[in-house]
Formats: C-alpha cells, sequence, structure tokens
C-alpha cells in the first residue's frame, strides 16, 4: 500500500507495480490490503483504501487511474502545534 504522508512507495512506485501484473503478487497485494485496513484512522487514508478496492483493473494499472491517483498524491505538510511545556 502507498505510504501517503510522504507519497514514497506502494503502487505508484514503477518497481513495486511492475510486479503487480501476476496472480501471486496480486493475492499477497490483497492480503496486505487487509491487514492494513484496521490501522489506518485517517479519513483521507481510508478513502484512498475505498477507491483501490473499487478499482477493477489489475493492481499494476492502479497509478494510471486519475480517482486512485489524486487520492494517493502527497499532501501538503500540516502543521501540528503543541501545547506549550510549562
Amino acid at each position: 500500500m502507498p505510504v501517503r504522508s510522504d507519497g514514497a512507495g506502494g503502487f505508484t512506485e514503477t518497481a513495486i507495480s511492475a510486479k503487480l501484473w501476476s496472480s501471486k503478487p496480486q493475492a499477497r497485494w490483497k492480503k496486505l490490503l487487509d491487514i492494513i485496513e484496521p490501522k489506518l484512522t485517517a479519513r483521507s487514508d481510508r478513502e484512498l483504501l475505498e477507491a483501490v478496492r473499487a478499482f477493477t483493473g489489475t493492481p499494476d494499472k492502479l497509478a494510471n487511474d486519475t480517482k486512485v491517483a489524486r487520492l494517493a498524491a502527497p499532501r501538503a505538510q500540516r502543521v501540528v502545534r503543541r501545547p506549550k511545556k510549562k
């Protein structure tokens, strides 16, 4: 699964997507999605997973899907405000 926070890794990497055309890696891909699903807490990450699961093509073509590509694109870095230490 793509690492959304920095845009690195996952199906957008050509080395990984090139391996997702055959049946054995596709089966592993589905298992990976099942493993990470309960760990996703951000709404945007869950939306990406839903789009990936709804994709009707093979996983090696995910990066070509406009909806999946939009959801997988790195988002702007957010400023995290931390409480001041006393």
